[in-house]
């Protein structure tokens, strides 16, 4: 490794780190959120009406309003009424509250869960060749020292031992 190659690799991987700093703190923030997206944390109510299809069932009605595992809980004047709210058949009228992040919340995990078809997903492409550079690029990164050298080998070796446990132990 020449003495150049490795101040350009320093160079590069400070400054793409100062210009993806907004962004990998976003991902960051964002994994943290979608590790609790089976709970009700970080979200709030949002009351829904509108006309949906008639004379729906009950599973038809929880795909449709993309509610999973509802159950009717109750039938009275043919209005159908589960936990969340209620259905007329007859109208296609429904009314019912949902948990779900707040607009601003669900548009950035929104990034980090897009796919092709979301139109910024050439980001999350970006994004995803420049943490694998990041990781390339930090080998340059270490000190010179013989001993330095060790200890930073030890610790590539840590990382790769915690990722064979998890895989592992799924």
């Amino acid at each position: 490794m020449s003495k150049t190659t490795a101040k350009w690799m320093r160079i590069l991987h400070r400054y793409f780190g100062f210009l993806l700093l907004v962004t990998m703190s976003i991902y960051a923030f964002t994994g943290v959120v979608l590790i609790y997206r089976n709970t009700d944390t970080f979200k709030h109510s949002v009351y829904i009406e509108k006309k949906i299809d008639l004379q729906l069932n009950e599973q038809q009605l929880g795909q449709k309003l993309r509610i999973k595992n509802l159950l009717i809980t109750d039938e009275k004047d043919g209005v159908l009424y589960f936990k969340q709210g209620e259905y007329h058949p007859k109208t296609g009228e429904v009314k019912y509250h949902i948990m779900d992040y707040p607009t601003w919340l669900a548009e950035l995990t929104r990034l980090h869960k897009s796919n092709s078809e979301y139109p910024y997903s050439w980001l999350t492409t970006v994004f995803g060749i420049a943490l694998l550079f990041f990781c390339i690029s930090s080998l340059w990164l270490i000190p010179g020292s013989r001993k330095a050298l060790k200890r930073s080998l030890y610790f590539i070796l840590a990382g790769g031992v915690m990722v064979i446990l998890l895989i592992l132990t799924d």
